[in-house]
């Protein structure tokens, strides 16, 4: 599962955490997408390292 979609999940239960349901979907977004970039997903949504190996 992309990260991003994790983002989507887990956002509104960020903000139900917060008491502000609607910045809780950017912020679960950011974090998605930061996790994503700090494990190296890359646009075809597999790993950099696999495509190392090729």
């Amino acid at each position: 599962m992309r990260p991003i979609f994790v983002g989507l999940i887990f956002g509104p239960l960020i903000g139900v955490m917060i008491d502000n349901i609607p910045l809780g979907l950017p912020i679960g977004l950011g974090l998605g997408a930061l996790y994503e970039v700090l494990t190296g997903y890359d646009k075809d949504g597999d790993m950099e390292e696999d495509d190392k190996q090729l």
